[in-house]
């Protein structure tokens, strides 16, 4: 609509500098010439029409590739998303795993301090466990010493 209206602005403004054209010359304009201006006239309304109809299709054209690319934006940030949860979600069994690690290889020294200790019991033939060592271990192993200490 704004477009339409454009083109009859630039129409009239035309028709009118035509006309002062035609005023400068020494003869008045006729029937012939009016003809003439409105043929051009014409002629010049269906080469803007047919520009205004190249250049909507064109802004038709813009307009599909950047609702294609919003579209393209939207899933790439998706993505994206995506990727930072699994990393976050990562990186937390990652640290998980490193603190199971440390506990494990914590309880790896107290049980090699322990069987040390038990085999230098053993070379030595005591009867009884060193108090040391019995006090190094938790409720769960002295239970389960005494539950071996009790089948032999």
């Amino acid at each position: 609509k704004g477009d339409d209206e454009k083109l009859a602005k630039d129409l009239r403004t035309t028709y009118l500098q035509l006309q002062e054209q035609n005023e400068g010359d020494d003869l008045a304009p006729g029937p012939a010439s009016e003809a003439d201006d409105a043929v051009a006239l014409n002629a010049q309304i269906l080469a803007s029409r047919e520009e205004v109809d190249l250049l909507q299709a064109q802004a038709d054209l813009v307009q599909q590739r950047i609702m294609t690319l919003n579209d393209h934006i939207a899933v790439k940030e998706s993505e994206i998303q995506d990727r930072e949860f699994q990393w976050g979600t990562a990186k937390g069994e990652v640290a998980f795993e490193e603190g199971e690690a440390m506990t494990l290889e914590e309880e790896i020294s107290v049980l090699r301090s322990l069987a040390l200790k038990m085999r230098a019991s053993l070379l030595s033939r005591s009867k009884s466990l060193p108090s040391d060592l019995t006090s190094a271990l938790d409720k769960k192993q002295r239970d389960a010493l005494r539950a071996l200490s009790a089948g032999t």
